[in-house]
């Protein structure tokens, strides 16, 4: 079995936390010609769990920062999107419609959502087939 440099015990460290639970520690020990119990015993002296924890968190800081910057990006795709959508809107069946309707109240909805314990029963709408989209969200604004 070879002795480990400081390095490679920083690297095992590095690798079983990049791994997020899925590099074993007998896989590291296979991979740098030690024994399982020197793989415990470096990663236990480490306090890996606590690092790790640490890792996901700022993993999770991370991607929300990205998605949180991108999201201007991502409305005005959405808004193109809508545009272009407006003459198969029209063309499409009343219930292609209303399932349209349905998705995007639940996806913008959010930020009028009602306080907990708020009567939430949903609003019944009469919809005739010939009626426009626009029609149809004016009827559920009033």
């Amino acid at each position: 079995m070879a002795k480990l440099t400081d390095r490679q015990r920083k690297q095992i460290i590095a690798e079983y936390v990049a791994g997020d639970g899925n590099v074993s520690q007998r896989s590291l020990a296979k991979k740098y010609n030690v024994s399982l119990s020197s793989i415990s015993k470096i990663l236990t002296a480490e306090k890996v769990e606590q690092k790790c924890t640490r890792k996901k968190e700022e993993n999770t800081r991370s991607m929300l920062e990205f998605l949180d910057e991108q999201r201007v990006t991502a409305q005005g795709l959405m808004e193109q999107i809508l545009r272009m959508s407006v003459n198969d809107i029209e063309k499409a069946s009343l219930r292609d419609k209303m399932g349209a309707l349905k998705i995007l109240s639940e996806v913008f909805g959010g930020k009028d959502a009602p306080s907990e314990g708020a009567n939430t029963a949903p609003k019944i709408i009469h919809v005739d087939a010939e009626q426009s989209v626009e029609e149809i969200e004016a009827m559920l604004d009033e």
